[in-house]
Protein backbone atom coordinates (compact mmCIF):
# COMPACT_ATOMS: atom_id res chain seq x y z
CA UNK A 1 0.00 0.00 0.00
CA UNK A 2 2.76 2.55 1.10
CA UNK A 3 4.57 1.61 -2.50
CA UNK A 4 1.36 2.16 -4.44
CA UNK A 5 0.65 5.60 -2.47
CA UNK A 6 4.70 6.49 -3.35
CA UNK A 7 4.41 6.00 -7.09
CA UNK A 8 1.13 7.48 -7.49
CA UNK A 9 2.04 10.85 -6.09
CA UNK A 10 1.06 13.68 -8.32
CA UNK A 11 1.61 17.22 -8.50
CA UNK A 12 5.04 18.95 -7.10
CA UNK A 13 5.89 15.68 -5.68
CA UNK A 14 8.74 14.02 -5.88
CA UNK A 15 9.26 10.68 -3.57
CA UNK A 16 12.75 8.82 -2.92
CA UNK A 17 13.10 5.81 -1.88
CA UNK A 18 16.48 4.54 0.02
CA UNK A 19 17.38 0.65 -0.24
CA UNK A 20 19.52 -1.25 2.20
CA UNK A 21 19.26 1.97 4.35
CA UNK A 22 17.68 1.87 8.06
CA UNK A 23 15.40 4.85 9.34
CA UNK A 24 18.55 6.72 10.83
CA UNK A 25 20.78 6.69 7.94
CA UNK A 26 17.89 8.08 6.07
CA UNK A 27 16.48 10.66 8.97
CA UNK A 28 20.72 11.86 9.25
CA UNK A 29 21.18 12.65 5.83
CA UNK A 30 18.02 14.29 5.35
CA UNK A 31 18.92 16.52 7.86
CA UNK A 32 22.14 17.03 6.55
CA UNK A 33 20.52 18.38 3.33
CA UNK A 34 17.89 20.50 4.96
CA UNK A 35 20.57 21.83 7.40
CA UNK A 36 22.74 22.94 4.27
CA UNK A 37 21.59 26.32 3.96
CA UNK A 38 23.23 27.72 0.88
CA UNK A 39 21.77 24.19 -0.71
CA UNK A 40 18.26 25.10 0.21
CA UNK A 41 18.21 29.11 -0.57
CA UNK A 42 19.65 27.80 -4.13
CA UNK A 43 16.90 25.57 -4.59
CA UNK A 44 14.06 27.89 -3.71
CA UNK A 45 16.11 31.02 -5.18
CA UNK A 46 16.38 29.35 -8.58
CA UNK A 47 13.33 26.95 -8.77
CA UNK A 48 10.91 28.28 -6.03
CA UNK A 49 11.01 25.56 -4.44
CA UNK A 50 10.83 24.66 -0.80
CA UNK A 51 12.24 21.35 0.96
CA UNK A 52 9.65 19.11 2.89
CA UNK A 53 10.01 15.66 4.04
CA UNK A 54 7.63 13.24 5.66
CA UNK A 55 8.07 8.98 6.41
CA UNK A 56 6.30 6.18 5.37
CA UNK A 57 5.35 5.51 9.39
CA UNK A 58 2.08 3.56 9.30
CA UNK A 59 -0.92 3.37 11.63
CA UNK A 60 -0.79 -0.31 11.75
CA UNK A 61 3.05 0.18 13.15
CA UNK A 62 2.10 2.89 15.68
CA UNK A 63 -1.07 2.12 17.17
CA UNK A 64 1.01 -1.12 19.43
CA UNK A 65 3.29 1.50 20.42
CA UNK A 66 0.52 3.64 21.81
CA UNK A 67 -1.43 1.28 22.91
CA UNK A 68 1.42 0.03 25.43
CA UNK A 69 2.49 3.33 26.68
CA UNK A 70 -1.11 3.85 27.52
CA UNK A 71 -0.84 0.53 29.35
CA UNK A 72 2.33 1.34 31.36
CA UNK A 73 1.07 4.58 32.11
CA UNK A 74 -2.66 3.36 33.64
CA UNK A 75 -0.23 0.48 35.81
CA UNK A 76 1.74 3.32 37.35
CA UNK A 77 -1.13 5.53 38.27
CA UNK A 78 -2.71 2.50 39.48
CA UNK A 79 0.41 1.48 41.73
CA UNK A 80 0.87 5.62 42.55
CA UNK A 81 4.23 5.78 40.85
Amino acid sequence: MQEHQMITAKGRTCVVGVKGADFDYCQSAVKKVFNDEIFVNKIKNEFNIKLTSANSINWVRLLPQISYSIYAYMNLVKVKY
